[in-house]
């Protein structure tokens, strides 16, 4: 019998499921359509990689079946017992693989039967099994079953694909055996946004990882037999990508995780964390997962601040400040052991990123923590994304210099720098404001300063200090509007504890118990110092009282300058320095200077002849604690600061 020599020429055309439109569940994530042809953009291939042209196979194995000739020898009719007999496990590769064109070739020479009715049915699939990617055969006689098991590492896993069976091929003409290849696996991918953090590790569990695979010819469709849930943890591989505003991909071309099509059950866990020390978890029970679908879940990392465990380095910096019209450097230098990570992490909408410069010290500054820095303030032109170094923590923070607002009236616009220390292993956090209008802390504005003790040209009205860092002067309750500067001891006068004379600049008076309550009721606090063009070049001062510190302080009469507690609100990142400028008690001079913080509110009880203030307290430098007590009571001839708010 003489067979009539024909080279099979095989063309693929890969397909995929057709997109299923965006559900939105407690994790977003986005189903794609992707359409896919011999003629598409050529990519790599490589394991954990979605093919996406047939320029893209490297090669592809054939199962091919003679059921015989004529009507009554049809696949359909010879299905049950067909065997490969006219190519089994044939490899077929790609000479043109990745130059933009198809070459397909095969050895040994395979020739068609010579009859013009033969019958032969051609299977394929792609890549070829291996004991890497998970695929095995496991069924040949009747068509082609595939077993797939995912393998944990995704740099293994394969992008498994099946051809519709080419049907009843004769051979009768030169035309090429259509080899049609359809993905019968999910690929998932992962996309990201964030404020300079980035994704370390994405990690899914209690999947479906394995199943059996054939193609049902007469409903044109692949179909999946599924096992049990798995035990294992799948992990894409991430790429480092330094996240922003815009959502991007946060793996690796090869870091895709590829499951067979599956509905999640109720326990299916998708975990991320991010370098900042972030830890998220979704729960992805019930999304339904199609085969040759691509899918992408979608991060939001902007709005984590309050997932992040937040450490305190003692005597550091955790605020940097800016009046409306300033944009000059702010120094920043703590003492640390071990390498150490600097870098933007949260800005509200109302500042632009790229106004916010983070660089390293000039060599020519003393980067020693608490050093005095000479020179006028440097207007920054050059910064860094992310700022590293070893050892004690050194770096200044600037604005561009048109990055200033429309007025000292202008609504305050607020950020967050990560400092990463400890060898990374802790996060310390620095809270930046730029305008010196009032903010909204708890349920009342407050002033950004304390009142001074210089009198205004209004008699019995006293002015604001010019830093946020200067405590200013003390005041009695009674009598009325004796001021003291920080030097100063009290007297002993008479006592009247009905009122408390409002001496604050026009507009503002000195606040509530109320007031004081729900600022600290409704926000964080951290004690620490603040970087506003004054404290952060002053040399500073050790202060140890009651055996408890040191303390920080800098400056001279009438400016001192001291460290303090800054609240701030989780969410809009809004922050407000009160300094530690201690109290001045009858007859000497102050004390607790750098250690607490006392301002008085308007709330008396006349039975005791009290007066009620807010009271901060750096309890241990060793520990960070830090308390915040607005309803302690004291004596009204104490001289205290005063922090008002705006009048209602």
């Amino acid at each position: 019998m003489k067979s009539i020599l024909k080279i099979i020429q095989l063309i693929i055309f890969i397909f995929l499921s057709a997109c299923v439109p965006h559900e939105d569940i407690s994790q977003l994530y986005e189903k794609q359509q992707v359409y896919f042809s011999s003629n598409t953009s050529i990519y790599n291939l490589s394991r954990g990689t979605p093919i996406s042209s047939a320029n893209s196979v490297s090669e592809f194995v054939v199962y091919a079946y003679y059921t015989g000739n004529g009507d009554e020898n049809t696949w359909t009719i010879k299905k049950d017992s067909a065997v490969p007999n006219f190519m089994y496990e044939q490899v077929v590769t790609n000479s043109g693989y990745n130059t933009g064109t198809n070459s397909w070739e095969y050895s040994p020479t395979v020739y068609w039967p010579s009859y013009s009715n033969a019958n032969v049915t051609f299977f394929a699939y792609a890549p070829k099994a291996s004991s890497t990617n998970g695929i095995s055969i496991t069924e040949t006689k009747g068509g082609l079953s595939i077993s797939y098991v995912t393998p944990t590492s995704c740099s293994d896993q394969p992008d498994l694909m099946i051809s519709t069976p080419a049907v009843d091929i004769n051979g009768s003409t030169s035309d090429a055996v259509p080899i049609n290849m359809k993905h019968a696996l999910t690929s998932i991918g992962f996309k990201a946004v964030g404020s300079n953090d980035y994704i370390t590790s994405i990690v899914m569990e209690n999947i479906i990882s394995s199943g059996q695979m054939s193609y049902d010819i007469a409903n044109d469709s692949i179909v999946w037999e599924l096992d049990d849930v798995s035990s294992e943890t799948y992990s894409a591989i991430t790429n480092d990508s330094l996240l922003n505003t815009n959502y991007q991909s946060v793996i690796t071309s090869g870091g895709y995780l590829m499951f067979p099509p599956q509905t999640t059950g109720e326990n299916a866990l998708l975990t991320l964390t991010s370098y900042s020390g972030l830890n998220k978890s979704y729960n992805l029970s019930n999304a339904t997962w199609k085969a040759g679908e691509s899918i992408n879940y979608y991060i939001d990392l902007t709005s984590a601040l309050s997932d992040l465990t937040i450490d305190v380095i003692t005597n550091g910096f955790v605020s940097a400040y800016w009046r409306y019209n300033e944009t000059g450097e702010r120094i920043i230098r703590m003492n640390n052991n071990g390498d150490w990570e600097a870098s933007l992490y949260a800005i509200d909408d109302s500042w632009p990123s790229t106004d916010i410069l983070l660089d390293y010290l000039p060599s020519s500054y003393n980067s020693t923590p608490g050093s005095l820095i000479n020179g006028s303030i440097a207007q920054m032109t050059t910064y860094e994304n992310t700022l590293t170094g070893s050892g004690d923590i050194a770096f200044r923070i600037g604005l561009d210099a048109n990055a200033t607002l429309a007025s000292s009236e202008s609504a305050p616009r607020y950020a967050v720098v990560l400092v990463k220390y400890d060898d990374l292993t802790k996060n310390h956090l620095i809270f930046l404001r730029q305008g010196e209008s009032p903010v909204k802390i708890g349920t009342s504005m407050f002033a950004t300063y304390n009142i001074s003790y210089t009198e205004s040209s209004t008699n019995g009205i006293y002015e604001f200090v010019d830093y946020p860092s200067v405590g200013g002067g003390k005041k009695q309750w009674s009598p009325d509007a004796i001021m003291y500067e920080s030097t100063s001891s009290s007297s002993t006068s008479s006592v009247d504890i009905d009122t408390i004379a409002n001496i604050c600049p026009t507009g503002y008076e000195i606040p509530s118990y109320s007031d004081l309550y729900y600022a600290v009721e409704d926000n964080y606090c951290i004690g620490g110092l603040i970087a506003d063009g004054y404290f952060d070049r002053l040399l500073l001062m050790s202060v140890t009282q009651l055996g408890v510190g040191p303390y920080y302080i800098g400056g001279s009469s009438p400016s001192v300058a001291y460290g303090g507690g800054l609240i701030y609100n989780i969410n809009t990142y809004a922050s407000i320095f009160f300094p530690y400028a201690g109290y001045l008690p009858i007859g000497s001079s102050s004390v607790y200077t750098g250690q607490r913080g006392y301002y008085w509110a308007t709330t008396t009880e006349n039975e005791y002849a009290i007066a009620m203030t807010m009271q901060f307290e750096n309890a241990d430098t060793i520990t960070n604690k830090i308390t915040v007590s607005p309803g302690q009571w004291n004596e009204p001839y104490y001289g205290m600061s005063i922090r008002p708010v705006l009048s209602e």
